[in-house]
C-alpha cells in the first residue's frame, strides 16, 4: 500500500515487536509471541479429541462397572435367599426347624386373630424311637426320620407347614382348620405311616407315631402361642399314655386308633 516490499515490512514488524517487548519489560511483563490461528485451532482440536476419547473410555468403563455391579447384586440376593432358607431348615430332614416354627406359629396366630378364624396344631412323635436307635443304630434312625419327612410332605398341601420340633418330634400347622378336620388329617397321617414300609440298607422297618391335636380361635378364646403348644403337647402325652400309635384331641377323653372308614361306618 505504501510501496514497501516484503523485506521492509518484515523489518518494520520486527522493530514493532522489539519495541513492544521493550515497553513490556519496563513494567515487568514478558510478552509472548502469538501463535498462528491455524496452529491454535489444531491444538484445540487435538485437545478436544483427547477429551472425547477419554469421555468415551470412561463411559464404557462405567457401563461395564454398572453391569458387573448388577450381576454381583443379583448373585448376593440369591445367596442371601439360600442362606435364609438354610437357616430355616433342619439339616437332617430338610423340613423347617424349631426356631422357624416358633416364628411362623406366632405369625399365624396373629393372622388368625385378625381373620377370626381357627388355627390347629398337630404334634407328632415317633414311638419308641430311642429303643429303635439303640437296636439299629443312629444312622438307620436318621434315615428313618428323613424318609418319614418325605412321607409327611406328600400327605399335606403345599401351604401346610411341617417342622422338626426336636429329636423325633414334629409339628404341623393347619391354618383355617378347626379340631374336627385337624383330627381327620392327623388320623390319615398316622395310618399312612403305619402302612408304610421303611427300607434302610436292604432291611425293612415299620414305625408308628403318636399325635396330639389342639386348636384355638385367638380372637374368641384369647389363647396364645404358648397355650396352643401346651394343649397339643398334653394331647400327645395322652396318646402315649394310651399305648402309642394313637391320635388324641386336646380336651377329649377318648383317643382314637380306629381306621377312618371304620369310624365313618
Amino acid at each position: 500500500m505504501f510501496g514497501f516490499n516484503d523485506k521492509i515490512y518484515g523489518r518494520i514488524l520486527d522493530h514493532i515487536v522489539a519495541e513492544i517487548n521493550q515497553a513490556a519489560g519496563l513494567f515487568g511483563i514478558h510478552a509472548k509471541s502469538h501463535k498462528p490461528i491455524e496452529e491454535i485451532l489444531q491444538e484445540a482440536n487435538a485437545s478436544l479429541s483427547s477429551i472425547n476419547l477419554t469421555y468415551d473410555q470412561m463411559n464404557r468403563e462405567l457401563i461395564e462397572t454398572k453391569a458387573q455391579l448388577q450381576k454381583l447384586t443379583k448373585e448376593l440376593e440369591e445367596k442371601n435367599k439360600r442362606l435364609e432358607k438354610l437357616v430355616q431348615l433342619d439339616s437332617l430332614t430338610e423340613v423347617y426347624n424349631h426356631g422357624y416354627f416358633q416364628k411362623i406359629l406366632g405369625n399365624q396366630i396373629s393372622l388368625a386373630a385378625r381373620k377370626i378364624s381357627p388355627l390347629s396344631l398337630i404334634l407328632m412323635d415317633v414311638d419308641d424311637f430311642k429303643n429303635f436307635n439303640d437296636t439299629y443304630g443312629h444312622q438307620t434312625g436318621d434315615s428313618i426320620l428323613k424318609e418319614l419327612c418325605t412321607l409327611i410332605r406328600k400327605s399335606f398341601r403345599e401351604y401346610e407347614m411341617i417342622f422338626r420340633y426336636g429329636g423325633e418330634e414334629f409339628a404341623i400347622i393347619l391354618v383355617d382348620t378347626a379340631e374336627h378336620d385337624a383330627r381327620i388329617v392327623a388320623e390319615r397321617l398316622r395310618e399312612s405311616i403305619v402302612m408304610h414300609t421303611f427300607r434302610v440298607q436292604n432291611k425293612n422297618h415299620n414305625v408308628t407315631v403318636s399325635l396330639g391335636v389342639a386348636d384355638i380361635i385367638p380372637a374368641v378364646d384369647g389363647f396364645t402361642k404358648r397355650d396352643l403348644i401346651a394343649f397339643a403337647d398334653a394331647a400327645l402325652l395322652e396318646s402315649k399314655k394310651k399305648g402309642r400309635n394313637k391320635v388324641t384331641v386336646y380336651g377329649e377323653k377318648k383317643s382314637s386308633s380306629l381306621n377312618l372308614f371304620e369310624r365313618a361306618g
